[in-house]
């Protein structure tokens, strides 16, 4: 009587195991998109931040240039 308790025993944990395996082969793949997901995510943050490091520099030299190479660097656009 028991030996057929630790067989049971066994079962069950062999059982769980195997689905615990199960679960976590099921789960695998959606955390690689989200992987992907956030990759994307941050290469758009990065070059948003880019764009805003280039303008950030374009109105530190509005502002601390004087008028004279402000006017000719918005001539020089113009053309």
């Amino acid at each position: 009587m028991a030996s057929s308790m630790w067989i049971m025993i066994t079962l069950i944990v062999v059982v769980s195991v195997i689905c615990n395996t199960i679960v976590k082969l099921a789960k695998g793949p959606r955390r690689g998109k989200q992987h992907q997901a956030l990759e994307a995510d941050l290469a758009k943050l990065e070059s948003d931040l880019d764009e805003a490091l280039e303008r950030i520099i374009v109105l530190e030299k509005i502002v601390t240039d004087g008028k004279h190479s402000l006017r000719r660097e918005i001539d020089d656009l113009a053309s």
